[in-house]
């Protein structure tokens, strides 16, 4: 939130001057960041596998407050199919860009049925808005 800067003054004959100004300083980002961290999908590869394969999903992540750190990791996780993500977020890196705008990477081993899946990627900033973004039929899984 928001901070006043107060700035008290003293001569050498004890007169005193206290003089206040408001919303100076904002200590977590913007004190109107009230929306989640906005989700941008630059790659799922390879966007065809069988059952059991790794797949590498790269993605976006910007927030003026910027984006909450879990034990200094990154608070964003994704969801493909049956995987998941860790819930520690160890598995995820920022490749690129900085907690305001960065690019992150993760790898995760997918299984299933055969069909189209669904990625939703979660991000939490440093003010604790959430993000639930999801892109659809981003996977397919074929059956050998």
């Amino acid at each position: 939130g928001t901070n006043d800067l107060t700035i008290e003054a003293r001569d050498t004959l004890n007169n005193e001057s206290l003089t206040t100004f408001e919303d100076q300083l904002d200590v977590w980002g913007p004190s109107s960041d009230e929306s989640g961290p906005v989700v941008s999908l630059i790659s799922v590869t390879p966007s065809l596998i069988e059952p059991g394969e790794t797949v590498t999903v790269t993605w976006s992540v910007a927030d003026p407050s910027g984006l909450s750190q879990y034990q200094d990791r990154p608070r964003t996780r994704v969801h493909l199919g049956s995987a998941i993500s860790s819930v520690n977020n160890e598995d995820v890196t920022r490749i690129s860009g900085d907690r305001y705008d960065g690019v992150y990477q993760v790898q995760l081993q997918v299984f299933g049925y055969g069909g189209t899946n669904d990625l939703t990627i979660e991000a939490r900033d440093t003010l604790n808005n959430e993000s639930l973004t999801t892109f659809e039929d981003q996977l397919e899984i074929v059956s050998g």
